[in-house]
Formats: structure tokens, C-alpha cells, sequence
């Protein structure tokens, strides 16, 4: 395999486990924030433009989310200053 090949690879490989790792902390705080039924109903679907997108299947998880909401992003804002917005939809995993 050419050198170029290899440090593309190995570059590509390196950014998935950083990005991994990231979405794997902000699951742990809003882990530690929502309680087990409400969780089993909320899951992170995308990070973007300083946005976390949550996704829902269940409306009343929903509310209960909304309720924590605001002090879900102080807690996150602590880690990851990077996030300015929390967002949540109706939709699928």
C-alpha cells in the first residue's frame, strides 16, 4: 500500500474515534440528566453548526425533555462551549 494511502487511512480513522468519543460524552451527560424511561424514548441524532439535534418517538418524552432542557445545555455548555443550541424532533432511530 503506498504511504499516501496509509496516512489518508490512518487520518480518516483517527477523526472517527475523536468524533466517536464525542458523541460518547455528550451521551453520558444527558444520560445523567433524563431518567431511564424518558431516555429510552431521546437519542442524539446529529451535531451540527452548533446544534444538537435530538430525535424522539414518544411526544410525553418530549415534554419531559423540554423540561430539562435549558439545564441540560449549561451542563453540556461546561465540556463543549462549542454548543449553542438544543433542538428535538419526532422521528426514528
Amino acid at each position: 500500500m503506498s504511504t499516501h494511502i496509509k496516512q489518508l487511512i490512518d487520518e480518516f480513522l483517527r477523526k472517527s474515534r475523536k468524533k466517536g468519543d464525542y458523541k460518547n460524552q455528550i451521551e453520558k451527560t444527558v444520560d445523567g440528566f433524563l431518567g431511564k424511561e424518558t431516555r429510552k424514548h431521546i437519542w442524539v441524532k446529529k451535531i451540527i453548526g452548533g446544534r444538537l439535534v435530538f430525535n424522539s418517538d414518544s411526544s410525553s418524552s418530549i415534554y419531559n425533555f423540554s423540561l430539562k432542557k435549558e439545564e441540560l445545555l449549561k451542563e453540556l455548555k461546561k465540556k463543549h462551549p462549542e454548543i449553542k443550541k438544543i433542538e428535538i424532533r419526532i422521528g426514528e432511530k
